[in-house]
């Protein structure tokens, strides 16, 4: 009976990421507005289940991340039609079970993320403890700390920027 109980309780803290996910629409129209970017946001996998809490704690890192995505990684119509891609972006948000686990996973169609410039962010402020050149470095040899907030890759400070937090948002 215990068991039951306790199945049943875990049952009703149980919420689908749709409710999560549900205030990005809003949040990325108004950085479309506000950054003259064109894109669109898929959303995927809104019936997977997780616990509230998880739920209400992945809410800051997700606007964060989603946030880093159209700021820094999908282009402008001019400069994504220059490169041959489409004019519109794509952001796209999805969960989904995988080995037992819930997976939730942002991606874009934009440049990726700047190498050289994170790389010489890493020389300049002497993270990188070989001294190699900037352009050897790049996201791979920087990347604990560029996650830690310890770099970035931009050149100016805008309104939903956070200058420095990097992806150490938990």
């Amino acid at each position: 009976m215990t068991s039951e109980l306790q199945g049943a309780v875990s049952l009703t803290r149980m919420q689908p990421v749709s409710s999560l996910f549900a205030k990005f629409p809003r949040l990325v129209r108004d950085l479309a507005v506000s950054w003259v970017k064109k894109f669109q946001l898929k959303l995927e996998g809104g019936e997977v289940e997780l616990d509230k809490t998880i739920l209400e704690g992945l809410s800051d890192p997700l606007t964060h991340m989603v946030r880093n995505s159209v700021d820094h990684g999908v282009e402008s119509p001019a400069v994504r039609v220059a490169a041959k891609k489409p004019a519109l972006g794509t952001v796209v948000l999805a969960a989904r079970h995988q080995a037992g686990q819930v997976v939730i996973e942002i991606s874009d169609d934009g440049k990726g993320l700047a190498g050289d410039k994170i790389g010489a962010s890493a020389v300049a402020k002497g993270h990188d403890h070989r001294r190699a050149a900037p352009e050897d470095v790049g996201v791979r040899k920087a990347g604990a700390d560029f996650y830690a907030g310890r770099l970035d890759g931009g050149r100016s400070s805008a309104m939903y920027r956070g200058r420095g937090v990097g992806m150490d948002v938990w």
